[in-house]
């Protein structure tokens, strides 16, 4: 199971890092609807005898696991929706449910594997976080545009990032405050509703998110 999860781990958080950013919270979390989205937009997952509902029922165990309503008790902040360790652990629950309960095939390991390539492949390799990186921006011209703008974009952090609030580290932009640079510096059909995309995808992950 770990070695097939490893292989697909880059897609299975390029798209959590996409879906997640739909709610536009400081935790990033896939809501009910992006998961509604998913599961309708992956082909053959749901038919007649698998339903929408069967995925919401594995949307509720996952995330009454007993590991994060523990950790729950501990950190108030852990939000009610899928995060990213529940994501993978969702894609698990879904392909059990869907061959290995029905006995359709023996192995769980192997019902993960046939959902990936029959079913969620199509909808996930769709997010390739990485594919903009190196075609637009790894290159010699961007890194000069880059370096000659350098105390422009150091004066427009500075001014914006900085709030002093205790416990916060001043050298961090949250997302509040990108969405305010945005909406103050961008031409006013710049799609705001894709801030929190924008602003998820250029962070490095955190090891813990929470």
């Amino acid at each position: 199971m770990k070695e097939i999860l490893r292989e697909r781990y880059s897609k299975i958080l390029d798209s959590y890092k996409n879906l997640s950013s739909y709610l536009g919270w400081r935790i990033w979390q896939i809501g009910q609807n992006q998961i509604t989205e998913f599961a309708s937009s992956c082909p053959g997952l749901l038919d007649s005898k698998y339903l929408i509902n069967d995925v919401l029922v594995k949307v509720t165990e996952v995330k009454s696991n007993i590991v994060d309503k523990e950790e729950r008790k501990k950190n108030q902040n852990i939000p009610d929706n899928i995060i990213r360790h529940q994501w993978m652990m969702l894609l698990v629950k879904i392909a059990k449910d869907k061959y290995f309960r029905t006995k359709q095939i023996a192995s769980i390991p192997e019902s993960v594997k046939v959902s990936f390539d029959t079913h969620y492949n199509s909808y996930i390799n769709q997010f390739n976080n990485h594919k903009w990186r190196i075609d637009r921006y790894y290159n010699e011209f961007v890194d000069n545009v880059i370096k000659a703008y350098i105390p422009i974009f150091d004066a427009v952090f500075r001014s914006w990032a900085p709030q002093k609030i205790i416990g916060r580290d001043s050298n961090w932009m949250w997302l509040e405050e990108f969405t305010n640079v945005c909406n103050a510096l961008m031409d006013t059909d710049f799609p705001v509703k894709e801030i929190p995309t924008i602003y998820n995808l250029s962070m490095r992950t955190k090891f813990h998110e929470i």
